[in-house]
C-alpha cells in the first residue's frame, strides 16, 4: 500500500504478530550464541508476551494490548533490528552493551532514574542499527557511545535518553563535553562529533497508547514529525551556544504507540520511531559538505514504522 503524508510517501506492509515472536526468537537465539542467556530477562518476558498476543489473534480471539505488550513491541523491535544490522561484523559491539540493555523495568510506566539503564542502551543500539544501515562503519572498540567511519569522516556520538526538558540542557552539556575532550586530541582523520536525544520520555513519560479517530500510519508519522520539530525548536539555541566547530549535529528520536478508536480491539497497532538531524554548523563550515551527504543517507533510509503487526517506512 502506498500512502501520502503531507507529501511524503509512505510505504506500509502488514507482517503478523507470530512473524514478529519468531525474528524476536531468533533474536535471543543469536545473543545466546555470544555468550548471554536472555530467558530470564526482560527479553525473555517480551517474548512470552509477543508469542501470546499473536496465539490469541490466530485462536480468532481480540487480543490484550497490555502496557507489557506495548514495550515488547517497542524493545522487542529493538533487539530484532539489532539482530538485523549487527549480527555478525558488530557482535563485539552488541556483546558489550546487551547485559545494560536487559535491565530496568519491564513497562514504561514503573521506569526512574534509578532504573533506566536499559532503555538507555537500547537507544545507543537502535542509533548505532540506524547509522549503520545508513553506511556507517562502526567501530566497536571506540570509547564514545557509537563511533565509525561515514562518508569520508570519523562520527562519534553521544547518546543521552532525557526524562525532563531541564535534563536536555543539563545533559547535552556533558555530552558535549565528553566529545570535546576527544576531538581536542583526534585518533582518526576527519574526526566529527554529533549529540544524540531520545526525548521519548518527555513526549510519551507513562508509555500509554495515543488514540483517536482514524489514527491511522500517515497521521501518526505527522505527530511525529512535529513532535522532533517541536523539541528541536525548543532547544537549537542551547545547542547552537555549545559553540563548538567539530560538534556538527544533533539527533532527535521520539518513539510512539498509536492506534485508531473507530477501529475494533484487534486492529492494527502502530508504532512509529522518528529521528530528525539538526544542524550546528552553516554552509560555510568545512564540514557542510558532509552534512548534505549525511542528510542524503538518512533520506534515502527512511523512517521505520512497526508493531507486532505492521511495519513501514516512509521518506524524510
Amino acid at each position: 500500500m502506498i500512502a501520502r503524508a503531507g507529501g511524503t510517501s509512505l510505504t506500509v506492509a502488514i507482517i503478523p504478530s507470530a512473524e514478529k515472536a519468531a525474528m524476536l526468537r531468533e533474536a535471543i537465539a543469536w545473543v545466546a550464541s555470544l555468550g548471554r542467556d536472555l530467558t530470564n530477562t526482560r527479553f525473555g518476558r517480551y517474548l512470552a508476551e509477543v508469542e501470546r498476543y499473536a496465539q490469541e489473534l490466530a485462536d480468532g480471539n481480540p487480543p490484550d494490548n497490555s502496557p507489557l505488550f506495548y514495550a515488547a513491541s517497542a524493545d522487542g523491535h529493538v533487539l530484532s533490528n539489532v539482530y538485523q544490522q549487527l549480527r555478525g561484523r558488530y557482535d563485539h559491539y552488541v556483546a558489550r552493551r546487551i547485559d545494560r540493555a536487559c535491565r530496568g523495568s519491564d513497562i514504561v510506566v514503573d521506569e526512574d532514574g534509578a532504573n533506566n539503564e536499559g532503555r538507555n542502551f537500547c537507544f545507543e543500539l537502535s542509533l548505532a542499527c540506524w547509522l549503520v544501515s545508513s553506511g556507517l562503519e562502526l567501530n566497536c572498540d571506540d570509547q564514545a557511545d557509537i563511533g565509525g567511519q561515514v562518508e569520508g569522516h570519523y562520527l562519534i556520538v553521544e547518546c543521552k535518553r532525557v526524562r525532563s526538558d531541564r535534563k536536555v540542557e543539563m545533559r547535552g552539556r556533558e555530552a558535549v563535553q565528553r566529545l570535546s575532550a576527544r576531538l581536542a586530541k583526534p585518533d582518526q582523520a576527519n574526526m566529527v562529533g554529533a549529540v544524540a536525544f531520545d526525548f521519548t520520555p518527555i513526549a510519551n513519560p507513562e508509555g500509554v497508547m495515543l488514540q483517536g479517530p482514524n489514527l491511522d500510519p500517515q497521521r501518526l508519522s505527522k505527530v511525529g514529525r512535529n513532535l522532533v520539530q517541536r523539541f528541536a525548536g525548543a532547544h537549537a539555541r542551547h545547542w547552537r551556544a555549545w559553540g563548538h566547530p567539530d560538534v556538527v549535529a544533533v539527533f532527535s528520536r521520539v518513539h510512539l504507540t498509536g492506534a485508531d478508536t473507530a477501529a475494533p480491539q484487534d486492529a492494527t497497532l502502530q508504532q512509529l520511531t522518528f529521528q530528525g538531524m539538526h544542524r550546528l554548523v552553516n554552509d560555510n563550515s568545512p564540514h557542510s559538505g558532509f552534512l548534505n551527504d549525511l542528510n542524503q543517507l538518512f533520506s534515502e533510509r527512511g523512517a521505520d514504522l512497526f508493531s507486532a503487526d505492521q511495519e513501514a517506512r516512509f521518506k524524510l
